[in-house]
């Protein structure tokens, strides 16, 4: 549904040869839904590189007033061009790039890491 709604030129391109393949995916369950529970899914962008696509999820149960969050979740994907089982890795799309611009995870100056290259 991202694509549809955020970058839909991709759907095309998926059509022909662009591929989208899942190298790493883990998610841990806090929580227990059920049938019924209305749950969002939220994403943001943990990293984008030439090629791969690196998303976290927060699964959140929403109900009456509340929120809960019932599982953490990531995906790592790589962006393979090719036809007839021949692939190699391509740049992620541009327009999926520009898509993904407001989903980045900003780290606050302060908060990151200083250091002095590997040697104390």
């Amino acid at each position: 549904m991202f694509l549809l709604e955020h970058a839909p030129g991709i759907l095309d391109e998926l059509r022909g040869d662009l591929k989208l393949f899942t190298i790493k995916s883990e998610c841990e369950y806090l929580s227990e839904i059920t049938a019924f529970d209305e749950v969002s899914v939220r994403m943001r962008l943990e990293e984008l590189t030439q090629t791969q696509v690196s998303f976290a999820f927060d699964y959140v149960r929403v109900g009456d007033g509340m929120e809960e969050l019932v599982a953490r979740g990531r995906q790592r994907v790589a962006c393979m061009r090719g036809a007839n089982g021949a692939t190699a890795p391509a740049r992620v799309p541009e327009q999926l790039r520009r898509a993904l611009q407001d989903y980045e995870i900003r780290v606050p100056k302060q908060a990151r890491a200083t250091g002095t290259g590997g040697r104390a």
